[in-house]
């Protein structure tokens, strides 16, 4: 709970609208002043996982779901913006034998026909944000990665 402590104060000097979080911890009493909880909580047995989203109540956030069998995502809507916040990881056991990234972008695909915010922690180190580029020695999946998450940025700007 220290760490919820700290996202507290965090939260209370620097007033955000909106808040994503990864690998949260499985307790339902995570509660911010002002904000709306969006959760979704991993449904195995290990300890934490799933993602939260904190958002201003008076953004009037909806919570939304996309069909995706993607596992741990969790989805607002304010106005016509989706929010989301995903957590992609490389553990088989906690994700399943299907193929997570095949989830994932199929995922990026549906939210791409809508305006989208997206947030996360996607296991892909090599991959410069600030660039949309990888490293040289980048895996083919991160590659992969990349160029479905632009391609899903571009359809989005073409969204009704």
């Amino acid at each position: 709970m220290n760490k919820f402590d700290h996202l507290e104060i965090t939260a209370s000097k620097y007033d955000p609208h909106i808040i994503g979080i990864t690998e949260s911890v499985p307790d339902s009493e995570l509660r911010l002043i002002n904000c709306e909880l969006f959760r979704h909580d991993r449904d195995s047995e290990n300890k934490g996982g799933g993602v939260l989203l904190y958002v201003k109540s008076k953004l009037k956030p909806q919570e939304t779901t996309f069909t995706s069998p993607f596992k741990d995502q969790v989805w607002c809507k304010i106005a016509d913006l989706h929010i989301g916040v995903c957590y992609r990881s490389m553990n088989y056991s906690i994700v399943g034998p299907d193929n997570n990234d095949n989830n994932l972008y199929q995922l990026l695909h549906e939210v791409s026909k809508e305006h989208f915010l997206l947030m996360g922690d996607f296991n892909f180190p090599d991959v410069n944000w600030h660039d949309y580029a990888t490293n040289e020695d980048a895996s083919s999946d991160c590659i992969a990665f990349l160029i479905v998450l632009m391609i899903a940025s571009y359809l989005c700007m073409f969204c009704n």
